[in-house]
């Protein structure tokens, strides 16, 4: 089971487990803020992957340019829980969804709580 191999790993570099619970703990609906209409930027990393590369530096760097109403669309062969992880660490809400065996488009924006996004609907300027 990909979720038991998840936590072995996690366990080896001394993070926390992230057992079935967590990854049945998404929301079984999507987010209105989770649509796909509202994406205004992407990244494929299943070539990255594939090659033996990790899309976690691309990513971090993506989402630390995100706008406060941004949504950001990532698409791997599998749910990258320790990026998910670490994005919600740095003040990030997603919801991943899978579209077939091998594709899972994950979605995400600033959260509202995060210190780093200015209140929704407020710009500079």
């Amino acid at each position: 089971m990909p979720v038991r191999l998840v936590d072995t790993l996690r366990e080896a570099v001394g993070q926390s487990p992230l057992g079935a619970q967590a990854v049945d703990a998404m929301p079984a609906t999507r987010p209105a803020w989770a649509d796909p209409a509202a994406v205004t930027r992407s990244h494929d990393a299943r070539g990255t992957i594939a090659e033996g590369g990790h899309p976690m530096p691309q990513v971090m760097a993506d989402l630390s340019t995100l706008g406060p109403e941004e949504v950001y669309a990532l698409v791997t062969p599998f749910v990258p829980a320790p990026l998910i992880d670490l994005a919600g660490e740095k003040g990030f809400e997603s919801w991943p969804e899978r579209e077939a065996p091998e594709l899972v488009r994950t979605y995400f924006r600033r959260s509202s709580a995060s210190p780093l996004a200015p209140p929704r609907g407020e710009t500079d300027g």
